[in-house]
């Protein structure tokens, strides 16, 4: 119930407007100071490569993530509007700072720049999971390797290209949308 009454106050607070009739406002970022970093982090590496970040109002907080069709998930994106991220804070809690911050960029990469999972895979025998994923947009969180690849990570998530871990910008291929959210 505090959560939910929160949440309506939180809203109600985004679709008011102080600005005049026309006028165009920053978009409104709010949440926990725990998740609230992660997206200043993210927007400093899209601006660190020449990306513009659209103007989207984003509610960042901590609830709950699993349901019966997805028992295991601890992030997601409702789109809604505003947009809100959704993170399990006992996960959260617990996970590694790679984790963290591969899902953070995983649901920012949902919610800011409109991105679909992709469940493409460098391992070369990968059958339940993957230990080294092509993009940020796969779909589990766990996996190893992000930050000695994270500049291509990096790249991957704010261009419109593909960057293969490790092999450099003349390996890669233009994204398209490849799988729901």
């Amino acid at each position: 119930m505090k959560l939910k009454t929160c949440c309506i106050f939180i809203l109600s607070m985004l679709s008011s407007s102080c600005g005049q009739a026309g006028e165009k406002s920053q978009p409104l970022i709010v949440g926990s100071d725990k998740l609230l970093k992660y997206y200043e982090k993210f927007k400093a590496d899209a601006f660190g490569i020449g990306r513009v970040l659209p103007e989207r109002d984003i509610l960042i907080m901590f609830g709950e993530t699993k349901t019966d069709a997805f028992p295991l998930r601890v992030g997601y994106c409702a789109f809604t509007e505003p947009r809100v991220v959704v993170i399990n804070e006992e996960w959260f809690n617990n996970a590694s700072e790679e984790n963290k911050e591969v899902l953070m960029y995983h649901e920012f990469g949902h919610c800011v720049l409109d991105l679909d999972h992709t469940t493409d895979c460098n391992d070369f025998f990968h059958i339940i999971t993957c230990n080294n994923p092509k993009s940020i947009m796969y779909p589990n969180v766990g996996w190893r390797g992000y930050f000695e690849n994270r500049q291509w990570y990096i790249q991957e998530l704010f261009s419109n290209k593909k960057y293969f871990p490790g092999l450099g910008n003349s390996n890669c291929i233009e994204r398209g949308h490849e799988h729901g959210r």
